[in-house]
């Protein structure tokens, strides 16, 4: 086995035109290739970190309308409980002031009905006493002024008697 330099030149050169070729149409598109894939993938990453900082952001945001909208509706109640407390007191001074304008009238009534009464009872006694008195006395009292007077003077009687 011989060394033959010329075929080792050959081999050389052989070995260098596909090198070129294999650098010039298949390494640069493959590096080129990959360097766009890594470019695409450092672009997905740093998406997805501004998403999650987005989200929580959000999620803040969301955490703080919450707390404000617990807080307001906190104090609507606050204000609605007041409003009803100051309501209650008015519609009680309202039902107060109506019973006791109901009770003052009921009275009226009452003693206008028992005056009523009074005078109808003091009208029948005294006609009950005329007549109890006319027929006792018969026709020593004739005269229907003394006999009225005479009946209310025994009414005041009786009236002081009962009392």
């Amino acid at each position: 086995m011989e060394i033959n330099g010329l075929q080792i030149l050959f081999q050389v050169i052989n070995f260098g035109v596909i090198f070129a070729v294999l650098v010039k149409f298949l390494y640069k598109p493959i590096l080129k290739v990959l360097d766009d894939r890594r470019a695409k993938v450092e672009e997905g990453q740093h998406a997805a970190e501004v998403s999650i900082r987005e989200k929580e952001e959000i999620e803040t945001l969301k955490k703080k309308a919450k707390s404000q909208s617990e807080k307001e509706a906190s104090k609507f109640l606050e204000v609605a409980r007041d409003e009803a407390k100051q309501l209650k007191v008015k519609l009680s001074k309202e039902v107060k002031e109506e019973m006791k304008q109901v009770r003052e009238n009921e009275m009226e009534k009452w003693q206008s009905e028992l005056a009523g009464m009074k005078a109808e009872l003091e009208s029948r006694v005294s006609k009950t006493a005329v007549a109890v008195a006319e027929k006792i006395l018969g026709s020593e009292l004739s005269d229907k002024k003394a006999q009225s007077k005479l009946v209310e003077a025994a009414v005041k009687d009786l009236e002081k008697a009962l009392a």
